[in-house]
């Protein structure tokens, strides 16, 4: 396990080696400010495992150094820990927004500090080795990575989790989690090539921040053309509002993927999750629970997809009785939505 520290302080420097050596991490290079940092890190025969960075350092701040070493081969989803005694939430937010994966404050809390450690080693898990780029570009279209346009205020679903909790512990903002479904980018990924795929996703990542801009919204693509976000509940638009205006910024534009989209399936906005009350010093799981709400709902959604294709194109034996509730049901289907019913499909009134 190799460990880069990144602080200007040679106290706090001497302090964490005797930390980490203690906890079994040996393979440690000390750095007293962010361009010497960085040169250790581009000059290493080896990728670090991981950094810990102090925000405030002389020559390269510890946000810009996060930043620059995001765009490095190999690094894009390196854990990086931000070490600070600063506990303004500009700050803390930048950070997050540059690319940290967790966040950690002055004085230290040794047991605090190597569970976060600990806990940012886990997604590295699952990272090849070498360095290299993984799979090919939209191989998947439930992969996450395939959105691999740098973006403001995006960043990975370990690290908006990681910014959830310091939003409660610090009680900086009231915080809600916003989980969107793009449905238009299932029908984009099965009618575009590779790269124009990549190209519409990135443009409708941008699309979707700008509707959030003042809402200190950080946002996580989870693969399935579905957002998780994290917004100040006092900002954020009701969710049918937000839906609206995200479906007109979608469908305005001169871009070619955005001629012939369906307004039924373009976006859906989720109602929103919030921290439980009785967890108000910390309560991350609150996203969570969207994202797994988002789903469950593409889920069910999915099998009733599936279940009318077969009854449309399977051939039973038809009878009187199968076939007055097969018309039943595409009549609803069809039938135009009215705001007076109990559900958005009302069955068509014949005279």
């Amino acid at each position: 396990m190799k460990l880069l520290i990144a602080d200007d302080d040679p106290i706090i420097l001497d302090l964490l080696v005797e930390i980490f050596v203690a906890y079994g991490f040996e393979d440690i290079v000390l750095t007293s400010n962010g361009a010497e940092a960085l040169r250790a890190i581009e000059k290493s025969p080896q990728r670090f495992d991981f950094l810990l960075l102090d925000i405030q350092m002389p020559v390269l701040d510890g946000i810009e150094l996060c930043r620059q070493v995001r765009g490095l081969p190999g690094y894009a989803k390196t854990p990086i820990i931000m070490i600070t005694a600063m506990t303004d939430m500009t700050y803390i937010e930048a950070a997050f927004v540059a690319g940290a994966t967790d966040y950690t404050t002055k004085p230290f809390d040794v047991r605090a500090l190597i569970a976060q450690v600990r806990r940012a080693e886990q997604p590295a898990t699952v990272l090849p080795t070498t360095g290299k780029v993984p799979v090919p570009v939209a191989a998947t279209f439930g992969d996450p990575k395939i959105l691999n346009r740098k973006i403001s205020g995006f960043v990975d679903r370990q690290a908006l989790l990681n910014y959830a909790r310091v939003v409660q512990s610090q009680g900086a903002f009231s915080a809600v989690a916003v989980a969107i479904t793009v449905g238009a980018l299932r029908d984009l990924f099965d009618r575009l090539t590779p790269a124009e795929f990549e190209t519409a996703l990135g443009d409708v990542a941008e699309i979707l921040f700008e509707s959030l801009i003042g809402t200190q919204a950080v946002v996580s693509y989870v693969g399935d053309g579905q957002f998780l976000c994290l917004c100040d509940a006092e900002r954020t638009l009701a969710p049918e509002d937000l839906q609206s205006e995200l479906a007109d910024a979608l469908r305005m534009g001169d871009r070619h993927w955005q001629q012939d989209l369906r307004r039924d399936r373009l976006v859906v906005v989720h109602p929103y999750e919030t921290p439980k009350p009785r967890s108000l010093a910390g309560d991350p799981q609150f996203a969570d629970r969207a994202l797994k709400k988002m789903k469950q709902q593409h889920g069910e959604r999915s099998a009733k997809l599936s279940k009318l294709f077969v009854m449309q194109f399977s051939n039973p034996p038809q009878t009187p009785s199968t076939q007055s509730k097969r018309r039943g049901l595409w009549q609803r289907i069809q039938a135009p939505t009215t705001r007076g019913g109990k559900g958005r499909l009302a069955k068509r009134q014949t005279p």
